[in-house]
């Protein structure tokens, strides 16, 4: 008889334990929930302005508009000077954009 009673006490106790555990963690869950939602929504306004697009150019062969010269391969704009920077053979120079003309590879 004590046995059943121990049983039934024990089963009262962990359905009251595992009721409130529930509560709790889903609370929690619903608070964890909003704030990965939060922020994702931050990171994508965050983010959004410093991802800048590439800019078309890059990666093209330069020629030189008065000698028609192969200069080499544009690697950079250089938008303060106007400037292009291309390399060539490992090194880097800078050509303003009148200087250059620039083709697909």
């Amino acid at each position: 008889m004590e046995s059943a009673f121990f049983i039934v006490g024990a089963a009262i106790i962990l359905l009251f334990v595992g009721w409130v555990i529930f509560k709790f963690f889903f609370k929690l869950l619903k608070h964890f929930i909003f704030a990965v939602i939060l922020a994702v929504v931050v990171a994508m306004f965050w983010y959004q302005p410093f991802s800048s697009t590439k800019d078309p150019n890059i990666g093209k062969f330069a020629y030189g508009t008065v000698s028609s010269s192969f200069l080499g391969v544009v690697v950079a704009d250089d938008k303060q000077n106007g400037s292009w920077i291309v390399e060539k053979s490992g090194m880097r120079m800078k050509y303003p954009k009148s200087k250059v003309l620039l083709k697909d590879k």
